[in-house]
């Protein structure tokens, strides 16, 4: 299962409509009904009872989507503990009081110059 399948799913089961859920992901109606239609024969059941204008969940279809919405947003989640780590490394500011640099500055490098 892919994760936009997954995404495609969860707003046809809220929007009921192919149409609504396509302009939500920027792609065609025809693209989210295939992506819906490739996770019924994945699974192999039928998830929704398509009507003229709507598209109605059946019992299993109720239970995917549960299941689907909850893998959606660990999967939102995950990305967003990512981005706080990709936003957090990198750099390291550090600030010091001119006076004590000048003061202990001289003997640390002396230190340093023999050890290295």
């Amino acid at each position: 299962m892919q994760l936009d399948a997954l995404r495609i799913f969860c707003d046809v089961a809220v929007t009921q409509s192919f149409t609504d859920a396509a302009r939500l992901h920027g792609c065609t109606p025809a693209n989210a009904s295939q992506s819906f239609h490739a996770l019924e024969r994945e699974l192999d059941m039928p998830l929704a009872e398509h009507g003229l204008r709507h598209v109605h969940l059946n019992p299993a279809g109720q239970v995917c989507h549960e299941y689907c919405r909850q893998m959606v947003g660990l999967a939102d989640k995950l990305a967003d503990k990512l981005d706080k780590f990709r936003a957090g490394s990198g750099s390291l500011e550090i600030a010091a009081c001119p006076c004590i640099g000048l003061y202990r500055l001289p003997q640390l490098l002396r230190a340093f110059q023999q050890a290295f």
